[in-house]
């Protein structure tokens, strides 16, 4: 993959390098040389104005600065245009998709992606994390794939639906087929629609469980900190020492009780 012209910006998750065309700066140098064309242009030309030869010549070279600088600040906030080298000889390993319906498919299995990459990290030391970025990649590629079929699938059911009898009778054989194709195709594309969406679910599925274990261990990492939060606050004995407060307050429960027994018997004392 190249880009052929403007700017494009490249994002990196696990296995799969994610290429989008767009403006992006090519530094501040167009930018200060078209400000130098435009101030020397001016300044030239108000010399050229008073009949020096030598401030029209400045003022001309001044000029073509201005156009050169113009060029390549035009050039530099123009979208970038990313081009598949060898399409049409390597086409197994390239999947081109033109219809917005097909492109916001990918673009959410790209989304999904990224949310199953994040994730990885902590399945680290019970999953293989490279086999799992490749396994990703080529889930891509695959759901790719179908929805490539899936528009060429598409493009063919768009021409037939234009075509017409043309004054055939509808039992002719030409119309026949034509109809037992559209049946076919309509089939066809009902099937990868449903293709579609489960692979759709089948990546969705798996976001969804290592974002689930991700908050399972998060909660069980905080729960476990309260654990030992509140077993710490807990009255902890001494080992072979007994509990005074608890010594103290038998020892006088047992006095004021021998004293209300002794009080009975034999009266108070004067």
């Amino acid at each position: 993959m190249k880009v052929d012209r403007g700017g494009a910006g490249t994002h990196r998750w696990g296995s799969v390098a994610e290429l989008v065309p767009g403006p992006v700066p090519a530094g501040a140098a167009a930018r200060q040389l078209l400000v130098l064309a435009i101030v020397l242009f001016v300044a030239a030309a108000g010399v050229a104005a008073f009949g020096s030869f030598l401030g029209l010549v400045v003022a001309m070279g001044g000029l073509a600065s201005l156009i050169a600088s113009g060029q390549r600040e035009g050039a530099r906030r123009r979208p970038g245009r990313i081009l598949a080298p060898g399409f049409d000889r390597e086409a197994p390993d390239y999947c081109l998709l033109a219809a917005p319906e097909d492109r916001n498919a990918l673009g959410a299995a790209l989304n999904i992606g990224k949310r199953i990459c994040r994730t990885l990290p902590s399945l680290a030391g019970m999953v293989d994390t490279d086999a799992a970025e490749r396994l990703l990649a080529s889930a891509l590629f695959d759901l790719a794939k179908v929805l490539q079929h899936r528009q060429d699938v598409r493009t063919l059911l768009i021409e037939l639906r234009r075509q017409r009898h043309r004054g055939l009778p509808a039992d002719s054989p030409a119309a026949r087929k034509l109809m037992a194709q559209r049946d076919r195709l309509k089939q066809a594309l009902s099937d990868l629609d449903a293709e579609v969406a489960r692979r759709l679910g089948e990546l969705e599925a798996t976001a969804v469980a290592s974002e689930n274990f991700m908050r399972e261990r998060e909660i069980h990492q905080v729960t476990s900190r309260v654990d030992q939060t509140l077993a710490s606050l807990a009255p902890t004995p001494l080992p072979g020492t007994p509990d005074s407060g608890l010594e103290l307050a038998d020892e006088i429960a047992a006095v004021l009780a021998a004293y209300r027994e002794l009080n009975e018997r034999y009266g108070a004392p004067g």
